[in-house]
């Protein structure tokens, strides 16, 4: 069983699918709650919520996409714990969110009740 409780792990950056990790079947992710977006290492200037339940998605339109050293990433907030997934692709030497494979995963949780 995964302890995914305040759990950090990444997409790979090399896999151009957009594909949800099996592992995240074993998460009851039914009960998410609110989904973010920012980059690591400078998570509370760049942090912009882009689905809750009540909301809805709301774009990316907000969020940092690209740095050099920070990776931008996902996190999946539960009651009882927190998701972050790192999710992003290399360009030009910039880590550059992976737009579609967070929309993926926004989809897949959105699709799941709790």
């Amino acid at each position: 069983m995964i302890d995914w409780h305040y759990m950090t792990t990444e997409c790979d950056p090399a896999d151009s699918s957009n594909s949800i990790p099996g592992w995240l079947t074993a998460v009851p992710v039914g009960r998410v709650t609110r989904i973010d977006v920012g980059l690591e290492g400078n998570w509370s200037e760049t942090v912009k919520q882009v689905w809750s339940r009540s909301t809805g998605f709301t774009g990316f339109e907000q969020v940092a996409r690209s740095h050099a050293e920070h990776r931008p990433a996902i996190e999946l907030y539960l009651a009882d714990g927190w998701i972050g997934i790192h999710c992003y692709r290399v360009e030009g030497g910039q880590y550059v969110l992976d737009e579609a494979k967070a929309r993926s995963l926004v989809d897949y949780v959105a699709s799941r009740r709790g």
